[in-house]
């Protein structure tokens, strides 16, 4: 964990980090030739966005990703090594390519999560939990895409971190989406969920056209032992939910040049 000398109540993990490259464009064209007007290149993964906000913000968040042992030098590269607590693993990285169009229009395409054998993912467990220990943090941020166990076909366990978090006493953070979330929702051992109105329509099953909705449907997810919901509502703000309360918040008006981890860094 080079670079970081001092503890972070905070740590994050990112089972399925990402690296983004970014082609600058004046317009795309579908169907035709596009010359990029800039190349940018970063390590990602909403785990890592928000490490890196945090440390953006002066506080210390270890972030713990599991890398393709291919791309030795990519810390440096990204600029990523003085938070980032590695376990290399066999193969590559997952790539995701975004087009930011100057008008402020951004296209997406996300390779699917790399597969993880369970010998890795225990790696993966056992390293996030050496990481809380030494930094003597009291919330661990579990963020982002869901790898698939090679040995299993399905989705990681989170169960062995949160009963190792639950004996430490520390505190989890679960921001996910898909079909992980709908699961963990109804497990109720995070403390806190994390989804964007997207994704929380999508966990309740129903369209969320109003913030009176966005409440309803989080105090679902607190049914289920959730303390609270954070519910990300883009240029609208966050509204964080528990089961007798709800507080709403907006961000002030910026321009905005890109929205990729904007979500994350809420």
């Amino acid at each position: 964990m080079s670079g970081m000398a001092t503890k972070s109540p905070i740590v994050t993990l990112t089972p399925a980090p990402t690296l983004d490259r970014t082609y600058t464009v004046t317009d795309l064209h579908s169907g035709a030739v596009n010359r990029a007007d800039a190349v940018g290149e970063e390590l990602a993964g909403k785990g890592i966005n928000v490490a890196r906000a945090l440390h953006l913000a002066g506080i210390p968040a270890p972030a713990v990703v599991p890398i393709g042992n291919a791309e030795k030098g990519i810390l440096e590269r990204t600029g990523s090594k003085n938070f980032l607590v590695p376990l290399w693993i066999d193969g590559t990285i997952r790539v995701s390519t975004t087009i930011l169009e100057r008008g402020g229009t951004t296209t997406k395409i996300n390779e699917a999560p790399k597969p993880l054998s369970s010998k890795e993912w225990q790696q993966v467990i056992e390293l996030t939990e050496k990481t809380v220990i030494e930094n003597e943090a009291k919330w661990l941020v579990i963020a982002g895409a869901l790898p698939i166990d090679e040995s299993t076909g399905t989705f990681v366990d989170l169960h062995p971190i949160f009963e190792r978090m639950e004996k430490l006493g520390v505190r989890v953070v679960l921001d996910t989406s898909g079909e992980p979330l709908a699961y963990w929702v109804r497990q109720g051992e995070a403390a806190i969920l994390k989804p964007n109105a997207e994704e929380l329509a999508s966990a309740v099953g129903r369209d969320l056209l109003t913030n009176g909705d966005v409440i309803e449907a989080a105090r679902e997810l607190c049914s289920h032992g959730v303390e609270c919901v954070l519910a990300s509502l883009g240029s609208d703000g966050m509204l964080a939910v528990t089961k007798s309360r709800a507080w709403a918040t907006r961000t002030a008006p910026v321009k905005v040049i890109n929205t990729v981890g904007a979500g994350d860094a809420t």
